[in-house]
């Protein structure tokens, strides 16, 4: 729907700046079509009109990337999900830049004025029919500004912001990308007639900066950060101002920075607490696991930022209160229960977070009803049936969660919440399949097949079921084929 509303948008602009638009407004209509220099009409349209095209980008550009919109609340889609649009936008943006200078530059070929006015001020364009003898007539320094703003754009907001930098070095791509400012600033020089296409968008940007920057202006406590099995650190960060933590949907996320990491630095990590426990005990809680450089980056790479979280843990577990943090969030979309009626959530090491938060809230919100119906005699209300599948490295990590996973062990509120464990990487392929238990939680050897998984979801007759994975990419394909090919 968006990009056939885009299409349509973009055709009916198209046609009113290449064709129906009367540009300089002067009295040569009829002799080259309303130009000032009539020599390169054509090319001249050209320019103009994906100068309008670029306006347009630069318009809609910004509206996927605020953190807090109504737009993203009107699709029910959490702002990542929208990047994909700003993605495409970008890439469009800069296309229209790259032709609109060419035609540009072919204008000024043909009258004999180029390269002399791609930099240098005064122009001698417009000509107005004159020779180039005739001398330089115009001061437009926003010319060479363009310009020079555009080589900039390839090379800061086209090739930093390509993928692999984006996942080997996202601080670079991150901090090259604030070339938007000036991009901005450029465009609303040059372009008279940028401004009013443009200001809603940076006025949209602005104000979701502005929420951003007083949700990470509140202070938190570290109540605790403690350092767990499989590389893991425990974070709980409480309200140091004394206020309620906010209200959050189990499987969302928030951003933390840590100055005694980076002051540069900024990560999104899962809220791993179920809601109602972080309402409960007034504290938002994490689960961040110690990742290695990416590969890419090879031996002497730096350290990443989880490892730092992991000696910061190590070193002052007895002193949390002494690290400074600070939140932004909650990010991403709310995940509704309600919409269905069987719930899977697949998760791969440290991926169960949010699988984990998710499973421990419906949890409590069905044993909360099968309680009042034992209070007033009435029957319990039909709850979703969820069952949690989780592969770990070893019996240590099922641990991390060990309360949650021990309580539905003991008590699956009449089947409806199942739980399906596996520890992979402490015996060979041969023991595979054989049952085993730690500290009450019950788990099998090997790893889950997640296409059966799948299969007897469906075969379970729910008429509305879902499945929700995040873990290794491996996992998350073999997820998402088996969906597919299902129908869930």
């Amino acid at each position: 729907v968006l990009v056939a509303a885009f299409a349509a948008l973009l055709f009916c602009y198209s046609r009113y700046v290449y064709v129906d638009h009367l540009y300089q407004n002067n009295a040569k209509a009829s002799t080259g079509g309303g130009w000032l220099d009539t020599k390169g009409g054509a090319w001249e349209r050209a320019a103009r009109g994906t100068g309008q095209l670029a306006n347009l980008g630069l318009a809609l550009l910004l509206l996927p990337i605020a953190r807090h919109s109504v737009l993203t609340d009107a699709f029910g889609i959490a702002w990542e999900q929208a990047l994909w649009a700003h993605i495409l936008l970008g890439y469009f943006v800069l296309a229209c830049f790259i032709v609109h200078a060419g035609c540009w530059f072919k204008v000024y070929a043909m009258l004999d004025i180029f390269p002399d006015d791609v930099l240098e001020v005064p122009m001698y364009y417009p000509t107005n029919g004159q020779p180039k003898s005739a001398g330089r007539c115009a001061d437009n320094w926003t010319v060479p500004l363009a310009v020079a703003t555009t080589i900039a754009a390839l090379v800061l907001m086209g090739g930093l912001a390509h993928y692999e930098v984006r996942r080997r070095r996202f601080e670079v791509f991150y901090y090259a990308h604030h070339c938007f400012l000036a991009i901005y600033a450029t465009a609303l020089w040059h372009a008279a007639s940028c401004w009013y296409l443009v200001l809603g968008g940076l006025a949209h940007w602005a104000a979701d900066r502005l929420l951003r920057l007083k949700e990470a202006g509140r202070a938190w406590t570290v109540a605790c950060c403690e350092a767990r099995a499989d590389g893991v650190v425990h974070l709980e960060l409480a309200p140091a101002d004394g206020g309620r933590v906010f209200a959050y949907a189990p499987g969302q996320y928030a951003f933390l920075c840590l100055p005694d990491i980076s002051h540069l630095e900024s990560h999104p990590f899962t809220l791993s607490a179920a809601p109602s426990d972080a309402a409960a005990r007034n504290r938002l809680a994490f689960d961040i696991k110690a990742m290695p450089p990416h590969p890419g980056l090879g031996k002497n790479a730096a350290s990443t930022f989880t490892q730092g979280l992991r000696r910061l843990a190590e070193a002052r577990s007895s002193d949390p209160a002494t690290i400074r943090v600070a939140v932004e969030g909650p990010c991403g979309a709310a995940f509704d229960a309600s919409r269905h009626d069987a719930v899977l959530l697949v998760a791969g090491g440290i991926g169960v977070t949010p699988c984990h938060a998710i499973f421990r809230e419906l949890y409590a919100e069905a044993r909360a009803r099968q309680d009042a119906a034992l209070v007033d005699g009435s029957a319990a209300a039909a709850a979703t049936t969820t069952t949690l599948v989780w592969v770990a490295r070893d019996r240590n990590v099922l641990d991390l969660f060990g309360p949650t996973l021990r309580e539905a062990a003991a008590d699956d509120l009449g089947g409806r919440f199942r739980l399906s464990l596996y520890v992979d990487a402490e015996r060979g392929a041969e023991a595979w399949g054989t049952n085993d238990a730690f500290r009450g939680i019950p788990f099998v050897h090997g790893r889950p097949d997640v296409s059966r998984a799948i299969a007897d979801l469906k075969a379970a007759g729910a008429a509305a079921p879902h499945c929700f994975v995040c873990g290794p990419p491996g996992l998350a394909a073999a997820c998402s084929a088996a969906a597919l090919a299902r129908g869930v």
